[in-house]
């Protein structure tokens, strides 16, 4: 078997960026900047904090586009906003506490400096130096072993289905040796210790492939797996067979589930 190098690169935060926001040129907001994010993003969120002491803030993370993930959009380098969708709102998650947006499922933006550089070309002075990025030992994919492929926890542990050692602990055993297990690798979702990361991972939107399944484990898209499947309907099942579980609709909403049409 060919050998996978492995490159797990740890995003060191050295830069001067603001922690309060009170020297940075915010883009202003407006019904545009709120038009444009929802476009971007496929989705039809309502621009709401869950406390209303944060709604300007909110507003001001997404008019001047601080986020990657549209699940979590980033104020400064202490302050992000989670969207709840049983609650239809933005809720603030300090970085101190960690969790969704700063060390899960979502903190892509942060732990790839992307926020720091943005950061910086909007902040003036009465800045500080924040800490690189904790792990508490829930982060899924700690030492980028998938990212190399490219692929993420939620797309194999859909393949092989779930966490529990069987065709995934071969699956793992086969590519980096016995010492990787589902468990060590994917804590964030197989360690029942950890805050549940499901709500995230497999929140609504009407966007194709939005977890990336498609794309990362096949380098393809819902265009090219509806015209081979001819629709949405799946007569054969050939979906489950793929990604256990799933269907078109839940792979390919903004083309397939009735809630998008």
């Amino acid at each position: 078997m060919q050998t996978v190098a492995i490159s797990f690169v740890s995003t060191l935060f050295t830069g001067a960026v603001a922690t309060d926001g009170s020297t940075c040129n915010y883009t202003p907001f407006s019904p545009e900047a709120e038009q444009a994010f929802l476009d971007e993003c496929g989705v039809d969120y309502e621009i709401t904090a869950c406390e209303p002491a944060y709604q300007d803030e909110l507003e001001k993370a997404i008019s001047t586009e601080l986020y990657s993930q549209c699940n979590c959009v980033y104020y400064d380098i202490d302050m992000a906003f989670n969207y709840k969708s049983n609650t239809d709102c933005w809720i603030m998650r300090p970085r101190e506490n960690g969790g969704r947006c700063w060390t899960h499922a979502w903190k892509t933006y942060y732990t790839s400096g992307s926020l720091e550089e943005n950061l910086n070309n909007i902040c003036g002075t009465g800045a500080t130096t924040a800490p690189p990025p904790g792990d508490d030992g829930c982060t899924n994919d700690p030492d980028g072993l998938l990212a190399a492929f490219p692929t993420t926890c939620a797309a194999i542990l859909d393949l092989t289905g779930g966490c529990d050692m069987g065709m995934i602990g071969r699956f793992l055993a086969a590519l980096f040796g016995d010492h990787v297990t589902p468990l060590t690798l994917c804590p964030g979702f197989c360690d029942e210790s950890c805050p549940d990361e499901e709500e995230d991972t497999h929140t609504f939107v009407c966007q194709d492939d939005p977890r990336g399944m498609l794309a990362n484990l096949y380098q393809t898209d819902c265009e090219a797996m509806l015209r081979d499947l001819n629709g949405c309907e799946d007569p054969h099942g050939i979906v489950p067979l793929a990604f256990p579980n799933e269907t078109p609709q839940t792979i390919c909403p903004e083309s397939c589930h009735p809630d998008c049409q």
